[in-house]
């Protein structure tokens, strides 16, 4: 992110300087090392002397923790809870079951993020249970809209930064399935109101597979219903990665579940192209803290032309073929498809230039 350009200049100069349209920055006198913006990348640069120039390219990367923390009542587990949020350097911070919390002042906040640079949004408990909270450096992203549900909060963020703005969805689910018909209706009321890319987090309290619950051989009406719902939102689950299930029952978690994850939009996964979904130690909880990191983030994201004249050519449908069963790719079906498309447009892609890509020169030449 380009804070972290903000707070390495601010340390060496005490102030930001940032200037844009690739125009250096002076610094201090005898400094070799200066800011460039140029277009969406901001590059530190070091004039090694005789014209030479060193530049580090800084790309915006994000990363988002979701935990049911199961109560922030306590001084004790604000402190952990703090103190992990700085080890794991999460951007945004989604955390549920807060449970009753009448007033969320400045000052309790500060006893989770750790320092004034924080805005939040909530949406309090039934009763002693449920209550979500998601919190975010104000410094890195400005707040559009928030829409507010019984299970789900979505705030619209914009990044101060960069031309980016998205929206994030923090879900705690409830246990029953005619509640549950409630959560999805309103998953499909926010997708409905905001067109913008998206990405869901929190602990959604139900399965996708029998192979996300421990000893489990029937899939119920309630997974079903879900990997529906996923379908008609046109939403990617993404793959575990550092453990199999998030929620665990017992010392010796005889009962186990994968019910909290992070689900994204395909707009989001076309603007990053490197997106993995970890399951941290499980610390206070019974549920183990998720976090979502994204980096190698496009400003701008070619999109995908199938062109005609490539079916003339002999032996493109068996590239085709011989491509697609190569690729080897594990998640859930969704995900493999999603991925196997992806890495399918990088090879159609390579071949169109490689076949394709002097004849296009030439015949602009000729115009």
């Amino acid at each position: 992110m380009n804070y972290w350009a903000w707070f390495f200049e601010w340390i060496r100069n005490g102030k930001n300087r940032f200037r844009k349209k690739g125009k250096r920055n002076r610094g201090r006198q005898g400094n070799p090392w200066n800011w460039v913006q140029v277009g969406h990348e901001l590059r530190w640069e070091k004039n090694r002397g005789g014209g030479q120039v060193l530049q580090v390219q800084l790309q915006m990367k994000i990363k988002v923790l979701s935990w049911n923390v199961r109560g922030l009542n306590e001084t004790s587990r604000r402190t952990t809870v703090k103190s992990l949020i700085q080890k794991w350097k999460a951007d945004i911070v989604c955390l549920q079951e807060t449970k009753k919390i009448e007033d969320w002042s400045i000052s309790w906040i500060r006893q989770i993020w750790g320092n004034n640079w924080v805005e939040w949004v909530e949406l309090q408990s039934s009763g002693r249970s449920g209550g979500i909270i998601v919190m975010w450096d104000k410094r890195q992203w400005s707040i559009r809209e928030v829409q507010r549900g019984c299970y789900t909060i979505s705030c619209m963020l914009e990044s101060t930064q960069e031309e980016f703005r998205w929206c994030f969805t923090g879900v705690y689910g409830p246990h029953s399935n005619i509640e549950r018909e409630l959560l999805w209706d309103e998953l499909a009321a926010i997708r409905g109101l905001w067109d913008e890319q998206w990405v869901i987090g929190g602990d959604l309290n139900v399965c996708r597979f029998e192979s996300e619950r421990f000893n489990c051989t029937r899939r119920s009406r309630a997974m079903d219903t879900f990997n529906f719902t996923l379908q008609d939102l046109g939403i990617i689950d993404l793959p575990l990665q550092g453990a199999k299930y998030t929620w665990f029952r017992g010392e010796d978690s005889l009962q186990a579940s994968r019910i909290d994850r992070f689900l994204i939009s395909p707009e989001w996964n076309d603007n990053f192209r490197a997106i993995k979904q970890l399951a941290l130690p499980r610390v206070l909880s019974d549920h183990r803290p998720i976090i979502l990191e994204c980096g190698d983030w496009d400003s701008n994201p070619s999109y995908f032309k199938f062109e005609n004249m490539w079916l003339k050519v002999e032996g493109f449908l068996e590239k085709i073929k011989e491509w697609w069963q190569g690729y080897s790719i594990r998640g859930s079906p969704d995900f493999i498809l999603m991925q196997k498309l992806r890495n399918l447009k990088k090879d159609i892609t390579s071949w169109n230039k490689e076949n394709f890509g002097m004849l296009e020169v030439q015949n602009q030449t000729s115009i």
